[in-house]
């Protein structure tokens, strides 16, 4: 296992903060295995999957030429979703 590995889980209220979704995305990003990262922080493979894409799709939304709202981010993300499918 490595350092980052957090057998506790997200605690007692079922959430995780946003520095340890960032920690958990980097992971994945890193190359580490999707279900081995979704068992030591104790969260699903889908979950982890989630924080992937949104983290991804912000990174995306960060690098367009002119400032979108929430609203056009949501509807590109699941335009790509569909394009995906």
């Amino acid at each position: 296992m490595t350092e980052l590995t957090d057998a506790a889980g997200p605690g007692r209220g079922g959430r995780m903060s946003r520095q340890r979704k960032r920690e958990a995305v980097l992971r994945l990003l890193r190359g580490e295995d999707l279900e081995t990262v979704s068992r030591a922080l104790g969260v699903t493979a889908a979950t982890l999957s989630g924080w992937r894409d949104a983290f991804l799709a912000g990174g995306e939304a960060s690098l367009a030429t002119r400032p979108a709202d929430g609203e056009a981010l949501e509807s590109e993300r699941l335009k790509d979703k569909l394009g995906e499918m």
